[in-house]
């Protein structure tokens, strides 16, 4: 006979693994969430990415490159004036 008493069923199975975020729509490196949130915080998704090499060419960070910079100068033009 074993001696089973430290032993009890795990309901997640043997490893736990959280369940893969929604896809981005404009790039199929990054979640939606992660693209979300650098373009929020106006940042690359490379800088807010647990992996940065896996999203370093993310489409949807030059795309808030490009934004913050169209903001920036929008905003240069308004104190100017």
């Amino acid at each position: 006979m074993s001696d089973d008493e430290g032993w009890f069923p795990e309901p997640f199975g043997p490893v736990y693994e959280r369940p893969p975020g929604e896809d981005c729509p404009g790039c199929p490196c990054c979640t939606r969430r992660l693209c979300e949130t650098a373009a929020g915080q106006e940042g690359i998704c490379s800088h807010m990415s647990g992996d940065p090499q896996a999203v370093s060419g993310c489409p949807c960070t030059a795309t808030a490159e490009a934004r913050a910079r169209t903001r920036a100068a929008a905003e240069e033009e308004g104190v100017g004036a």
